[in-house]
């Protein structure tokens, strides 16, 4: 059977209180960025090099605490996702982001508006030399960049668009009918952590059993997973069409400033050495004696005392 979470040698868990040691350091730190979470002072006057860096100033101190918050929370939630307490404090966190988010909201569309010259005079300047790369971002992506009001709505879409995700979270881990299995005559529940431990099986009964029981339970629920997974993507293209992407990859890799042809150049790669990796499944196959090779065969070591 899975263990709960008091059922865990401390020096395996996580330390929150390393974060925050109480609740209430907690509850102060979430006054603290709600309180700078007001940045209506700084709207119309980011063109000012010294009201930009205080806004940016500012800024960062309320994405910082709010950092801590998100990490505090989540990590809370994460060690039991069935505890209604840690959900709705997540909640709050999220909501508090939003705030700020939308508080933030005239930053780009204003930073956007200001002319080429004048951005890379801010760039060049060393008093603002923390946020030359931000100012460079910003340059890059004028043409995505919506009118105050839409920037202001996309910015309270968090909640909406991480559903999708927060639906998959809480059905691969508080609602997964984790399946019971037989392993060497003991009867095991077959969690995320041990299902990885007998895929590496010498035995190949074991893996087997294992691989099937524990796919036959998402088969299960593949219906649901299937809609979150088609809302996620419809969310990706309404967002790309919505900043002018020509692809919902070009919005993606914008926000990690990648350019589309690395992820093009690493596709390519891959499937030029595919021969490789097929070269290694023949090999696998031949050394274990099977005469198919499946993917509950993968993982399992070649040699003895691989460990």
């Amino acid at each position: 059977m899975a263990k709960e979470r008091d059922q865990i040698p401390e020096h395996l868990k996580w330390r929150v209180e390393d974060i925050f040691e109480t609740q209430a350091d907690f509850e102060k730190t979430y006054e603290e960025v709600d309180a700078l979470s007001d940045l209506s002072e700084f709207e119309g006057k980011l063109s000012d090099k010294e009201s930009f860096l205080a806004c940016m100033t500012k800024l960062n101190r309320a994405m910082l605490g709010l950092m801590r918050l998100d990490v505090y929370a989540f990590m809370l939630h994460d060690q039991d996702t069935r505890n209604a307490d840690y959900t709705a404090l997540t909640s709050r966190v999220d909501n508090l982001g939003m705030k700020l988010s939308g508080a933030a909201a005239f930053i780009n569309p204003e930073l956007s508006a200001l002319p080429e010259k004048t951005l890379r005079e801010m760039m060049a300047d060393p008093a603002l030399s923390d946020y030359d790369y931000t100012l460079r971002l910003i340059l890059k992506q004028k043409p995505h960049v919506l009118s105050r009001e839409t920037e202001e709505i996309l910015s309270q879409e968090g909640r909406i668009f991480e559903g999708f995700h927060n639906i998959y979270s809480m059905i691969d881990n508080a609602d997964f009918p984790f399946p019971t299995v037989k392993v060497n005559g003991e009867k095991v529940t077959l969690t995320h952590g041990l299902y990885g431990v007998l895929l590496r099986s010498p035995d190949r009964k074991v893996r087997r059993t294992v691989f099937e029981a524990y796919y036959k339970a998402y088969i299960g629920l593949i219906h649901t997973i299937t809609a979150a997974y088609v809302g996620n993507v419809d969310k990706d293209v309404f967002l790309a069409k919505a900043r002018k992407y020509p692809s919902s990859l070009a919005r993606a890799l914008a926000e990690e400033d990648v350019d589309t042809k690395v992820y093009e150049n690493l596709l390519s790669s891959v499937h030029k050495n595919l021969p490789l990796l097929h070269r290694y499944f023949r090999d696998r196959k031949k050394i274990l004696g099977v005469s198919s090779l499946h993917m509950y065969d993968v993982y399992t070591p070649l040699v003895e005392n691989a460990e």
